[in-house]
């Protein structure tokens, strides 16, 4: 067993120091739930507070997984337990589990029980995860020379303040941050980490309680995990790897010919090198890498050695391609010819009236001329496959990029071509990949990129992935594609463009009403009802959306009732928002609803802004979706925002 920041993945490359065999006996599901739970509360308890025998601690959330590994390692040092749960169900397991005092945590009046048990002298420790007034209510329970370690996070991230008055009487303050101990003191998280080892195998601690979820289910399990609605852990047990594999197999997987060349010109860096490891990978062993120099960097030297140790020969291939008899002078000595991928590119940005022939002589030979080169001297050959990559912003445009889009078009133009006359052709647009190329050398153009798509990430790998479906699909897919995660609402707000007739399908995706709307565009459904129609609307469509989000059914969400009333929490609001967002555009925006409107009340506030009320009306509906997350920021509730007539005022 092991732990560490990015466990729920595949593969991980983790210090030898933070791995342990399991102990004997144990399942590998219940070694899922040891490691952070175990690892957490033993330094809290351990090394921070220095629990000892007959001391008293309060442990909240004792029913979670950090909660019950405490409780195991206070036992185990002699200490007299209070623990606090929020359900009675999780109470009466405490008790089930022996411990002697449970109380509840959605209640204040925990702190004036725990000066009952005490004899009115407080407890030596408490392990806190609740917050606001509720943690300091916990720190009142403090004895002299109490410690109090907080766990949770909230109170921080909203900067609450505290008083000195309760640190008076010696009384020590410990936050908890494992992925700060695990980077910055590794010595001292390898000594943790192995002493909760021997007590296992010693047999002194054993896993919690957990239940378990297949791979598939994952979305059911952290819905659980939002709801609060497990006890322990929640583990989810991976998919068998014939189930996944390392590329998509909906549509079969691409077999490349192992006895023929697969000429990648441009192939000695960016995605070109990705695509000949994925070549390589899925079982080509003959691989050529045309540029204009034969040579190799430190990266694809290393590539070139591991396809070689697989027992594939690499010719590199010095040439331009953008030479017509140079090209046909390297293509004699590659045949018989499997496949082609032409990944070569110039690129020079600029705006499109300083563009003149010396930019166009630099920008479109490569692209142009190589494509036009490869296309001729392979019409004789039998090719199971001939791709040219472009750009998604042949598809859209993109600022300053006026002669890379016109080298990319004739691109897809030479695709379509091959197409029509029998050929295979295949001209795929990728966006922004983040990781190879030459964004992942300009890390400036790169976050510009990254926020003119979204904030979503691309990488080389999902593009071989993708490129894995298109060859294995043949004629089945168009000559020409484009390929980008997007989140189309920030490429429009950054390309005038996408405001015209020919992109309202990016429109609508960019505002795609969620499900509940029957696939219709909701803001443009909602500007075109009348006021009273169009809240009624409005209020089915959130009743949904937070019906959903809550796993209820829609009766049990009232209209008429607060949002806070509703079970919506901090995370559940954000997921609110961003559906909000996605539906509705990002003229409103929203990351959460107000934890004190009701849904009527929000959707009159969103149906006057989109009707183009006036000034107050409109900041008055941005003021209440924004409201809950000024609360969570400032740890308070504020007052009720006034009606938009007073707020127009």
């Amino acid at each position: 067993m092991t732990f560490g920041p990015g466990c729920m993945t595949s593969h991980l490359t983790i210090s030898a120091d933070l791995v342990a065999p399991l102990p004997e006996g144990m399942s590998a599901e219940g070694a899922a739930t040891v490691p952070v739970a175990f690892f957490t509360a033993w330094y809290a308890l351990d090394r921070l507070a220095r629990l000892g025998a007959g001391e008293w601690v309060l442990i909240h959330g004792g029913a979670g997984g950090v909660g019950l590994a405490a409780i195991q390692i206070a036992r185990k040092r002699g200490a007299r337990i209070i623990a606090t749960a929020g359900s009675a169900a999780k109470r009466s397991m405490l008790r089930t589990i022996g411990v002697d005092h449970v109380l509840d945590s959605r209640t204040l009046a925990f702190a004036e029980t725990v000066r009952g048990l005490t004899g009115g002298r407080g407890v030596d420790v408490v392990v806190n995860s609740l917050a606001g007034e509720a943690m300091e209510r916990s720190i009142g329970c403090l004895a002299p020379f109490g410690r109090f370690v907080e766990l949770g996070k909230q109170d921080f991230y909203a900067n609450t303040g505290l008083g000195l008055r309760p640190l008076r009487e010696n009384v020590s303050y410990f936050a908890v941050d494992v992925d700060q101990l695990l980077a910055d003191r590794p010595v001292e998280a390898r000594e943790i980490f192995y002493g909760i080892m021997k007590e296992f195998a010693a047999g002194a601690l054993s896993a919690l309680p957990h239940r378990v979820f297949e791979g598939q289910d994952a979305t059911a399990a952290f819905r659980l995990m939002q709801k609060s609605g497990h006890v322990g852990k929640i583990v989810l047990r991976p998919l068998p790897p014939e189930r996944v594999g390392p590329r998509l197999a909906e549509v079969g997987e691409f077999v490349p010919r192992p006895n023929g060349f697969h000429l990648i010109v441009g192939g000695l860096g960016g995605l070109g090198l990705e695509v000949a490891d994925f070549l390589v990978e899925a079982g080509a062993r003959r691989i050529a890498l045309m540029g204009r120099r034969a040579e190799p960097d430190a990266a694809a030297a290393e590539a070139i050695r591991r396809w070689r140790l697989k027992g594939c020969e690499v010719r590199l291939v010095a040439c331009d391609v953008a030479d017509a008899e140079a090209v046909a002078a390297a293509l004699a000595g590659l045949r018989p010819l499997a496949g082609v991928i032409h990944s070569a590119m110039v690129l020079e940005d600029m705006p499109l009236a300083q563009i003149g022939a010396e930019v166009l002589d630099r920008v479109l030979p490569a692209k142009i001329a190589g494509a036009a080169n490869l296309d001729k001297l392979t019409r004789q050959d039998d090719l199971d496959y001939f791709v040219l990559f472009t750009s998604m912003a042949t598809l859209i445009g993109n600022h300053g990029q006026s002669a890379y889009v016109a080298a990319n078009g004739f691109l897809e133009g030479i695709a379509r071509s091959r197409r029509e006359s029998g050929l295979p052709g295949l001209a795929v647009g990728w966006g922004g990949i983040g990781d190879v190329g030459y964004l992942a050398r300009d890390h400036a153009r790169a976050a510009m990129v990254r926020r003119m798509s979204g904030d979503v990430e691309f990488t080389g790998l999902q593009a071989a992935r993708v490129l894995d479906r298109l060859l294995a699909s043949g004629d089945a897919v168009a000559p020409v594609v484009h390929v980008s995660p997007m989140g189309w609402q920030a490429v429009a707000a950054t390309l005038p463009t996408l405001s015209e007739p020919a992109f309202a399908l990016f429109r609508r995706l960019g505002r795609r009403s969620d499900a509940g709307s029957g696939g219709e565009d909701l803001r443009e459904a909602l500007i075109g009802l009348p006021e009273e129609r169009a809240v009624a609307r409005m209020v089915a469509w959130l009743t949904s959306r937070i019906a959903h989000i809550l796993q209820v059914s829609e009766k049990a969400v009232l209209p008429g009732k607060p949002v806070s009333e509703l079970g919506i929490d901090s995370l559940m609001g954000v997921e609110l928002g961003l559906t909000l967002q996605d539906a509705l555009g990002a003229d409103i925006p929203t990351t959460a609803v107000s934890d004190s409107f009701t849904i009527e009340e929000i959707s009159l506030r969103i149906v006057r802004h989109l009707h183009g009320g006036v000034a107050g009306e409109a900041s008055d509906a941005l003021r209440a979706v924004m409201h809950h997350v000024e609360v969570a920021e400032s740890g308070k509730r504020r007052p009720a925002i006034p009606p938009s007539s007073e707020a127009a005022e």
